[in-house]
């Protein structure tokens, strides 16, 4: 493989695992109340400051995490599309797209907000940071 070849695969792991984090992100956020998150600040864990400001305006927090998702799933895709086509030739780019389609549900969507449903507190802790470090980001915010 060259270098551009394994900066690609690179990309397309950070692009699934950005879009994991922000899955699981979306529904703690959407599924955590205010009550429960001043429970948890008021307990002192770790990001429940950063919860409870995220949660007095979702509508702003949202936004911008299912715009970096989207981002990520069509990034992954062009990657993987010219990736299969240099290695393999353009006739595979469908197969591998439905493949890579049904692997990003499962890994990127699915498994994490599944976890973030059963482990709504622990991911909204988890995740706060790192959304409300995204909403910092101008060009996203």
């Amino acid at each position: 493989m060259t270098g551009l070849e394994i900066a690609g695969v690179v990309a397309i792991v950070v692009f699934v695992f950005a879009a994991a984090v922000l899955a699981a992100a979306e529904t703690s956020l959407t599924n955590m109340t205010r009550a429960r998150a001043t429970v948890l600040r008021e307990e002192e864990r770790s990001g429940a400051v950063v919860l409870e400001s995220l949660l007095e305006d979702r509508e702003r927090v949202l936004s911008p995490v299912l715009f970096v998702v989207l981002f990520c799933q069509l990034g992954a895709a062009t990657i993987v599309s010219a990736l299969v086509q240099n290695w393999f030739g353009s006739r595979w780019i469908i197969l591998a797209l439905a493949i890579e389609v049904v692997f990003f549900f499962v890994l990127a969507e699915a498994v994490p907000k599944a976890w973030a449903l059963q482990n709504s507190s622990r991911a909204a802790l988890a995740t706060a940071p790192a959304v409300n470090a995204l909403l910092k980001f101008p060009p996203i915010r």
